[in-house]
């Protein structure tokens, strides 16, 4: 009897640790593509800027 219930408990442990890693994927994934479009909004204001005011130095 506790032997059943020591596989059920691994059972859902396991489930629940792909459910877990399937959440931390797609987070870390929106994170990347969150941080690349945030990076290519900045790249384009800098570089719009650059062309407006060239004589201004970088920073």
């Amino acid at each position: 009897m506790e032997q059943l219930q020591s596989s059920t408990a691994m059972k859902v442990i396991k489930s629940r640790t792909k459910m877990i890693s399937r959440d931390l994927k797609r987070r870390l994934n929106s994170a990347v593509f969150l941080s690349l479009i945030y990076a290519s909004i900045r790249h384009h204001e800098f570089f719009s800027c650059s062309v407006k005011f060239p004589h201004l130095p970088e920073g």
